[in-house]
């Protein structure tokens, strides 16, 4: 195996800006893929690995015995390249990445800088540049590790598995006996619903002696063969009563983005693809939660009961209610929540609701042609949404006496959904005199209006 300053260039880095959490933590920051299935048992918690060469090491840099890191890493290549590892273990992956390409410039013929650089690249969800990347690091000096981590990039950030797998393929040639290579060789062979081929990969990296979580992983491909294949009960027997949707995902500011839902299992069968957003969770919006919070909240609802989704997909919201678990009888229980799900929209669906919370003046005393602002807070109420955002419209006049002297045309605001909105317009004001200012909020059918008095000195 290739070494790099006693590390593995097999190592894999988490997609941590899309807040995929390492599911492997290896020896020298080396991180396990980006993907994540949702099965409550299994604790993502850093692990020790042999270090190439015989001996246990944990996670960090490289101590040799007898001296330090600067006495070690002798010239400015080196050192550039300690700084970006370190860079990234603390997950500043601009640092790193600026690192890398320092290096990179010091020695343009040494693959290795490119190689870590692709990795900053894929933290920071520049795919396309991560690619060329690692096809930089090959054209110096090819490795599998490049091949493979090019062929993940192609199938679960990019879609494109057919392509994917061939530069997998490659990897898997060039280092036949890495069970990483073929847990992903396994993967793209799913996602293009090549059943035996996956199948094989998985078995044959099974006898590679893998770690525990790489054999996890594998396992995993196993179920996925058997969902894919519609053979439930042998799933369930693999499976056991774990709660679980079969959904690998990451992290996102608005809740959670789907990388892909495992063919044949609970969550494609009910409807979710890749790139949805899942905004909410029973109800409980998923904004500004991390993975954790939303495993615990699956494992919370169930083995055997039903996790109401809401998803945000082509611009429109859509509601799917996912079994949770794999049963013999799954293809029927997701068509029984569905059925469910559609009589109790008709039954609970309440109309969405506006109100004017409050509305105030700055300063509260205008004089005659002074600039001063309207504030308008208000609040709307939407069961149909889980807290994601919505659209509403805020508009106003002034009028003396019963007549409009002035229309502000409505204007578009976004407005969370339950919470406070506050609005703010900028007005000049005219001659001395006594007016009410008119507010009215729309958001789709719902409308409300309130008015304010103002008295201009």
């Amino acid at each position: 195996m290739n070494k790099l300053y006693g590390e593995s260039l097999s190592m894999r880095m988490t997609r941590t800006s899309l807040g995929a959490r390492p599911l492997i933590q290896i020896a020298f920051m080396i991180f396990f893929p980006v993907f994540l299935f949702l099965f409550s048992s299994c604790q993502h918690t850093p692990q020790k690995a042999e270090v190439p060469g015989g001996g246990q090491a944990s996670s960090g840099p490289a101590q040799p015995a007898g001296g330090n890191v600067q006495q070690f890493f002798a010239t400015d290549f080196e050192r550039l390249m300690q700084a970006g590892r370190e860079s990234m273990n603390n997950g500043n992956f601009d640092a790193a990445l600026q690192s890398f390409r320092s290096a990179a410039a010091l020695e343009p013929n040494n693959y290795a800088a490119p190689h870590w650089a692709g990795h900053a690249l894929i933290n920071m969800g520049r795919f396309e540049e991560s690619i060329a990347a690692f096809q930089q690091s090959n054209a110096l000096r090819e490795v599998a590790a490049n091949h493979d981590m090019i062929g993940r990039i192609l199938v679960e950030h990019l879609h494109r598995p057919t392509e994917g797998l061939q530069s997998i393929k490659r990897a898997y040639a060039l280092d036949p006996n890495d069970p990483i290579i073929l847990y992903d060789l396994a993967a793209a062979y799913l996602r293009i619903g090549s059943w035996d081929p996956a199948l094989q990969a998985a078995r044959t990296g099974l006898e590679k002696n893998p770690s525990d979580e790489v054999k996890k992983l594998l396992q995993e491909c196993i179920v996925d063969v058997h969902l894919g294949r519609g053979e439930y009960a042998e799933a369930c027997a693999l499976l056991g009563q774990e709660a679980l949707i079969r959904l690998r995902f990451g992290q996102d500011p608005a809740g959670m983005k789907v990388f892909f839902a495992s063919k044949g299992g609970p969550a494609d069968l009910a409807g979710i693809q890749a790139n949805d957003l899942i905004v909410s969770l029973n109800g409980k919006s998923l904004a500004g939660t991390d993975m954790d919070f939303f495993v615990a909240a699956v494992d919370e609802i169930g083995f055997g009961s039903v996790a109401r989704l809401k998803v945000f997909r082509d611009g429109s919201f859509m509601d799917f209610n996912v079994p949770v678990g794999v049963t013999p009888d799954l293809p029927e229980r997701v068509r029984q929540a569905r059925h469910n799900a559609g009589a109790q929209s008709a039954a609970t669906a309440v109309p969405p609701s506006i109100r004017i919370d409050r509305l105030g003046l700055v300063p509260p005393v205008v004089k005659a042609g002074s600039k001063f602002d309207l504030r308008i807070e208000f609040t709307v109420n939407d069961s149909r949404t889980g807290g994601e955002k919505i659209r509403a419209s805020a508009a106003y006049e002034i009028a003396e006496q019963g007549k409009t002297l002035f229309e502000q045309r409505p204007v578009e605001v976004e407005a969370l959904n339950g919470r406070k909105t506050l609005r703010v317009e900028h007005i000049t004001a005219g001659a001395k005199g006594y007016y009410v200012i008119k507010v009215s909020i729309r958001s789709g059918q719902a409308a409300t209006e309130k008015n304010l008095p103002l008295v201009i000195e």
